[in-house]
């Protein structure tokens, strides 16, 4: 076993081979590359002990180690951490925040450990923005702290204010990060003069706007953005403050974080996929109670995002217009051929069909998808063969009540690719379904969720099938427990100490079903002294003291 003297000797012998070469370059210009000590006979001279304590002290110092390696080294603190240590050298001082391109401060987060958190304090309030933020319970920043901050980190891009701000803050962003892209915050404290003067100086640099809570400023936000010609990447709670069809009114814009359409408003959606039909590339869409043609508009005007690689799409419709929505995805999978993942709701008791999982079969550079249901109590009729052309995913997602495991034969089959699978189900799964899963040869995430009932029919044969066959296999989560026993946690033991390089996680959670008695009583304790690193298993059993029964 190598002992700290060991590690010290092969560091010490590193860097003699990394700066030997200067150090004998150093001796030879000090004492001649041909001086001697005994005549003729060529012998050097020895260096005197002075030099030698000051060759071990370069050796040994972190000064052998230029600014961009030092750098490099300290882009791996904590920003909590580089205050700390700043003062450590002029090197320090001069290189830790170099790397710090991002600042977040939480509004009511103002935790000790936090240093950016002590920035945080209470609001004077002195008109309604300033009251209304703090009943909201919105923290305000300490100016000459933040300002001192921003002046240690240059190279800033990316500002997330979850606080309270106002003006003064906006012209000190503004004054001090030259390079900042991306700013996330609450505008409640903003006034429009303010939003225009940072927009008309500092607008065309940003790439990213995010404004939480903006409805209130909804009238002024347009004229802000009409100065921020490179944005690409736009939230606001209220639609219209991006809607243009001015081609010069933020001419670059990719991804739209959120947008509300009603009956309406269909036109704004028709504004932008006249406007941004080549260039959107991730949109979040929720239609509210859209019937018949008006439906049918809605999700036209979003097939024609034919570049989209993102779509979030939630709908609430009514029974009669379940077909609308079998032939409106076919054409969104069938013109959006670079899609890679897809959120898709349904809010309805309709019938799911086959003819409406085909719908999503034409997705063939899809990556996730994930289907939630909502309010439907039918069963389902279909089965995962009708997503066999999607043979890219790597991530299905899949939440619904009446979901069976019968759904899920032969996935390997039809998904063969398929990483990672998360149900949420009102049905008990048994060993049938565990051995789909193990023949899924890349699985590396099984989560069961939202089950009335333990899966009583789920043994350890299912669970150390899956385990023993997926070597890839990092993460296994039940919602309601499984039926197993000590077997299963040996073989988690076994499986990790086979597989040092994977972090595995097992948990399971504890049924309300009332049938917990016929279950197998699971004592983690007595594999404390077995459990490797790389394993974290944690068992509800239904008992007060939960740390009996995490490891």
């Amino acid at each position: 076993m190598d002992t700290p003297n060991d590690d010290k000797c092969r560091m010490d012998q590193m860097s003699d081979r990394l700066f030997g070469l200067s150090l004998r370059q150093t001796n030879d210009d000090m004492y001649g590359e041909g001086s001697s000590s005994c005549g003729s006979s060529g012998c050097r001279l020895q260096p005197p002990v002075l030099l030698s304590r000051q060759t071990s002290y370069i050796i040994d110092s972190m000064d052998r180690f230029g600014d961009d390696m030092m750098e490099l080294i300290l882009s791996y603190l904590s920003f909590n951490d580089k205050v700390t240590l700043e003062s450590v050298s002029k090197q320090w001082q001069r290189v830790v925040y170099n790397t710090q391109t991002e600042l977040v401060l939480n509004r009511s987060d103002t935790e000790e450990h936090n240093t950016l958190n002590k920035l945080l304090k209470d609001i004077e309030v002195t008109d309604y923005a300033t009251g209304f933020a703090n009943y909201a319970g919105f923290k305000a920043i300490d100016k000459p702290s933040l300002e001192s901050i921003l002046k240690k980190c240059p190279l800033l891009r990316k500002l997330n204010f979850q606080c309270y701000i106002d003006g003064d803050i906006m012209q000190m962003v503004g004054k001090h990060c030259h390079y900042l892209k991306s700013i996330e915050c609450n505008p409640i404290g903003l006034k429009e003069s303010t939003l225009r003067e940072f927009g008309r100086k500092y607008g065309d640099k940003l790439q990213v706007i995010r404004f939480n809570d903006s409805n209130y400023c909804s009238a002024f936000l347009k004229k802000f953005f009409i100065y921020c010609q490179n944005v690409r990447e736009v939230y606001t709670e209220d639609n219209s403050a991006f809607i243009c069809d001015d081609p010069m009114f933020l001419p670059k814009l990719e991804v739209i974080k959120s947008i509300d359409i009603r009956t309406e408003q269909l036109n704004q959606l028709k504004i932008l996929s006249d406007k941004y039909w080549e260039t959107m590339k991730t949109i979040k869409i929720y239609t509210y109670h859209m019937i018949g043609h008006q439906l049918k508009n809605a999700l036209t005007h979003i097939s024609q995002f034919n570049n989209l690689e993102s779509l979030g799409l939630s709908i609430s419709i009514f029974d009669e217009d379940i077909q609308v929505i079998d032939e409106n995805i076919a054409e969104i999978s069938k013109n959006c051929v670079k899609l890679k993942k897809l959120n898709f709701t349904l809010n309805n008791e309709s019938v799911i069909s086959n003819k409406f999982f085909n719908a999503f079969n034409k997705l063939q550079s899809i990556e996730k998808l994930s289907l939630e249901f909502f309010e439907i109590t039918k069963k389902l009729d279909g089965s995962v063969e009708c997503l066999k052309n999607c043979s890219k995913l790597r991530h299905l997602v899949i939440s619904y009540k009446e979901l069976t495991e019968e759904f899920f034969q032969n996935i390997h089959l039809f998904l063969p690719n398929l990483k990672i699978i998360d149900i949420d189900s009102d049905k008990q799964m048994t060993n049938k379904f565990m051995e789909s899963m193990s023949k899924l040869a890349n699985l590396k995430k099984i989560v069961l969720r939202h089950s009335s009932n333990a899966h009583k029919d789920m043994t350890d044969e299912g669970l150390c099938l899956v385990i023993n066959n997926c070597s890839l296999l990092q993460t296994m989560v039940f919602s309601a427990r499984p039926n197993i026993t000590h077997k299963t946690i040996e073989v988690l033991i076994n499986s990790a100490l086979l597989r040092p390089k994977i972090n595995i996680n097992f948990s399971c959670g504890f049924s309300g079903g009332g049938d917990e008695g016929e279950f197998a009583t699971i004592d983690i304790n007595n594999f404390v002294n077995k459990m490797p690193e790389n394993l974290k298993i944690s068992i509800d059993m239904g008992v007060v003291n939960e740390d009996n029964n995490n490891v």
